[in-house]
Parts: C-alpha cells; structure tokens; sequence
C-alpha cells in the first residue's frame, strides 16, 4: 500500500514564515489561511480571491506576493522530494500534481484579482481619455454602434449621429432598430458604445426624443468583456440545476444561467469552493443534451451569499451542433419576447 506524504505542519510553519517575512504589513490572519490554501486547496474559511484583495488592500504589491508564492512552492519541493523516492511513481505523480494545482491556482487566482482592480483603476482615472477616443472614433466614420444584452442575447443597431459635443452629449437619428436596443434596456432608458480601447464601454442614456431624432447624454464609463466575447452566450429562459464534483463528491450545487458553444455560466447559493484554473466534473441537462464533462473555471465572482461563475468545457462536434441548434431557439424566443415589449416609453415622441 502507497503511503502518502504528510509534511502538513512543516509546510503550513515554512509558508507562514516566509510570507510574513516577505510581505510586510500584511496581515497575519490572511496569510496564515493562504498558507492552508496552498497545503489543502479544500481549505475554506476565508474565500482565496478575498484573501487576495485583503493583501492588496493591506500595501503588498503583486509582485512582492507573487514572488512569495514562488519562494513557498520551491520550498515545498525541497521539503517533498526527498520523501518521494519511498513511494512508486503514481502515487509520486499524484503528490507532487496535487501541489503544482493548488500554487497554479492561486498564482492565477492573483492575476485575475489583480486585473479586475487595474480594471476600476483604469476606469476612475482614465475616463476622459476613454471617452475622448470614443468621440474621435466617432469623428471618423460619422455613426455609432449601440448595443444592449437581452438575457445576455447581443441587441445591436448602428446608426448616424450628427453631432457628438465636448460635454459628451449625442444628437442621434432613430430608427426602429435603435429603438429595440433601448426597449431591451430593464428600464427602456439605457444603451451601450463599445470603446475603441477594449474592455470599456459607455452608458448613454435617453434625454430627449423628438420626431426623428434622439439626444442621448453619455453617463459612465464602464469597464466591460463583452466586446473581448468570442462565442454567443445567451440566457436561459428556466435555470437549471447543476451538480459540480470533484473525485465523484459533490462539492457545489449550482444553477446553469446562460449557455455558449465554449462554456456555462452559473449561479450558486453558497460560498463558490473553488478559484479559477481548477478543474472539476460538471453535470446538467441542456435540452436534450446531458453533460456529463470536465469543466474549467474560467473566473469566479463572490458575493456575501453565494456567487457566480463560468466554465469552459470542450465539447465534441455532435454536441456542439446541438448546443448550437439551443442557442438559435433561444435566440428566436427572445427576439419574439423583445419584440412584444413595444416602444421604450422615452420614445413616445418618435415617429417613424
């Protein structure tokens, strides 16, 4: 019988001990649940992309905990090694797999935290410069692009604006297209402009509508993925239950919210027990479709109840083609619903 390497404490009091001595300010809490985190990837008391922020918050910088991380893994490996020779070579591949994933996690769960607080940085600080490209891009060709997301279903319309001023406010033709973009707004009152500078878009909102032509006032600037989109995604019309497993257990119940031909989004009424990277087995019904397939979390948003999150699954040709087959349904239910919703109030001046 294999024997399994138990070196818990000696790493948990190696990983404290150089975090703390190259993290400075950190705070002692946060660094000895990372240090469980890195040992067990089932420990769960405090969420790893909190943990993160909290070190962030504290004045580390990423680097400085990056370089930590690394520090941590090469010890492990120092402390591992020698104890691998007792054991044959599965059980070798399966210690030393094992360690590897859970420092990958955490080094990718940093880089997203990291990323998304560049991102509200960006966007605080650089907003003028974002919207003064957009009004250039604009200066060029003359008309703009809107958009809205229909239960996560693309709503588009490109239409002629005639003046875009310095205080960023926008003289519009309508067109019924225009229109719908707007009725798929919750409100029926708000639109999106893609950035030229990706991962950002404006907010419009409607001020003033006359006969054939609308004043729209740009009210933020957001950052946004949904230009960097690759595969439809589009929501479904009744959620459905999902059971995510690691080794046969189940370790998340969850809600399947939107499909595309690459992936799932979810919901989940409990503490999200994963980062992204790791991989894990997922199972729901789709339709007529069963999946049954290992899955990658491609990125995780916590709340205090719950949280949600993607995943990407490579799905073979056949389910592909059925999963395809779904989204056009759905596509065309949702069009039928749009469509029913009539005119955005805001547009009871318009004429067509």
């Amino acid at each position: 019988m294999n024997r399994t390497v138990d070196t818990t404490e000696a790493m948990l009091n190696l990983f404290e001990k150089e975090m703390l001595r190259t993290l400075k300010g950190a705070n002692t809490t946060t660094i000895v649940h990372l240090a469980h985190h890195m040992v067990d990837a089932q420990y769960r008391v405090l969420n790893i992309q909190d943990a993160l922020h909290h070190l962030i918050a504290s004045g580390c910088k990423n680097t400085e905990i990056y370089t930590a991380f690394v520090r941590c893994e090469w010890a492990a490996l120092n402390i591992i090694l020698p104890q691998l020779n007792e054991l044959d070579e599965k059980e070798k591949t399966h210690q030393l797999g094992g360690m590897i994933d859970r420092f990958h996690a955490i080094k990718y769960a940093l880089i997203t935290v990291s990323e998304a607080l560049c991102d509200e940085k960006i966007s605080h600080h650089h907003d003028p410069l974002i919207l003064n490209q957009a009004r250039e891009a604009w200066m060029i060709k003359q008309q703009v692009s809107f958009y809205n997301l229909f239960d996560e279903m693309p709503v588009r319309a490109t239409v002629t604006v005639s003046a875009w001023n310095t205080d960023h406010i926008l003289h519009s033709n309508i067109t019924p297209e225009l229109a719908r973009v707007f009725s798929a707004d919750p409100e029926m009152r708000y639109a999106y402009i893609d950035c030229p500078q990706p991962g950002f878009r404006l907010k419009v909102m409607v001020d003033k509508v006359s006969r054939k032509s609308a004043r729209l006032k740009v009210v933020t600037v957001d950052a946004s993925g949904v230009a960097l989109r690759k595969e439809v995604r589009i929501g479904l019309e009744e959620h459905q239950p999902v059971k995510i497993l690691s080794a046969s257990k189940l370790i998340c119940p969850a809600q399947l919210t939107e499909i595309s031909q690459k992936g799932l989004g979810l919901t989940a009424q409990q503490e999200l027990p994963f980062v992204a990277g790791e991989k894990f087995t997922c199972q729901t019904q789709i339709g007529k479709i069963n999946v049954n397939h290992i899955s990658e979390v491609v990125w995780v948003r916590s709340f205090q109840k719950g949280g949600r999150f993607a995943l990407t699954i490579e799905f073979d040709k056949a389910i592909c083609r059925q999963l395809n087959s779904e989204i056009l349904d759905l596509q065309r239910k949702k069009i039928a619903r749009l469509s029913r919703l009539g005119m955005p109030p805001a547009f009871h001046a318009y004429k067509p």
